[in-house]
Formats: C-alpha cells, sequence, structure tokens
C-alpha cells in the first residue's frame, strides 16, 4: 500500500482498499475510501516524507481493524503539513 502511495497509483490504491475502508486521521477526522484515494495525487498531495511502522491488524469475523504509526510530511493542496 505504501509503494503505491509513493508512487501516486491511485489506480492501485483502488485495487487495494475494500469498499467500506475509512481511514481515521491523526486528529480523529475520519476520510472515505474515495477522499483517501484522491489524496493519491502528486499534484494535489505531493509527499516529502511516508513512513509507516508498528503495524497492527486484528479480525473479528470478516471485519479488521489495521493500527499503525505513520509520519507522514509533504503539501496538501499547497499547504504543508506533517504528522
Amino acid at each position: 500500500m505504501t509503494k503505491a502511495e509513493l508512487r501516486y497509483d491511485a489506480k492501485a490504491v483502488d485495487r487495494l482498499l475494500d469498499e467500506n475502508f475509512i481511514y481515521v486521521g491523526n486528529d480523529g477526522s475520519l476520510i472515505s475510501r474515495i477522499d483517501f484515494i484522491r489524496l493519491t495525487d502528486r499534484s494535489r498531495n505531493p509527499l516529502d516524507l511516508l513512513e509507516i511502522t508498528d503495524v497492527d491488524v486484528r479480525t473479528i469475523g470478516d471485519t479488521a481493524i489495521a493500527t499503525a504509526l505513520i509520519h507522514e510530511k509533504g503539501l496538501i493542496d499547497g499547504r504543508p503539513y506533517e504528522f
């Protein structure tokens, strides 16, 4: 997944994510699958850094919850950010 994001390969990210995917941001905000895929756009969200560590996936029935530590730095819509 990280490799697809760093290659700005929205088609690969689209194939990897379940239709019910929801991203919970570091501030508690929710990002839908479609909006997450839209972030895979070099002109909108050029990344200087994307590191994902300490990944833990837990499943309950047919539901999986993945948590991880993410260090990301770049621009989004022209504004710098880092978390």
